[in-house]
Formats: structure tokens, C-alpha cells, sequence
């Protein structure tokens, strides 16, 4: 199914991003150009982020990646 529009600038919530690429049809990060997580300061107080490797792969399998991982 094609993505119903591109997106280029997303601002998720770690869970709601992985629901996101788990259940919505036609999601897709492949024209992401930054990526915005809230809740970074939940994040900073827990040692593993098991949602960040899949997001890594989604972004740079496309060959250019995100524009910007800060």
C-alpha cells in the first residue's frame, strides 16, 4: 500500500512511534528528514531503548537516512 503522504518532519512518543510502524498501513519513514522524540527525559533514566534500533534500520535501510540525529 503507498504511504498516503510523505513525511519529512515527525514528533512522536517513543510507544506511539513503534505503534505507528507496527499497525498503520501505509506508514513509512522512508522520506523522514528529522525525527523529534518526546519524553526524553523518561528515556535518559532508562538504560536500554529497544524501540531506537528498529527506528535506526527504518531510516538508513532507505540508503540516506534521517537528515539529522541529535
Amino acid at each position: 500500500m503507498e504511504p498516503r503522504t510523505k513525511i519529512d518532519i515527525l514528533v512522536a512518543t517513543p510507544g506511539r512511534l513503534m505503534d505507528h510502524i507496527n499497525m498503520t498501513n501505509g506508514f513509512s519513514l522512508e522520506h523522514l528528514q528529522y525525527l523529534v522524540i518526546d519524553e526524553t527525559d523518561r528515556m535518559l533514566r532508562e538504560a536500554y531503548q529497544s524501540w531506537l534500533p528498529t527506528v535506526i534500520q527504518l531510516t538508513h535501510s532507505i540508503g540516506q537516512g534521517c537528515g539529522a540525529w541529535v
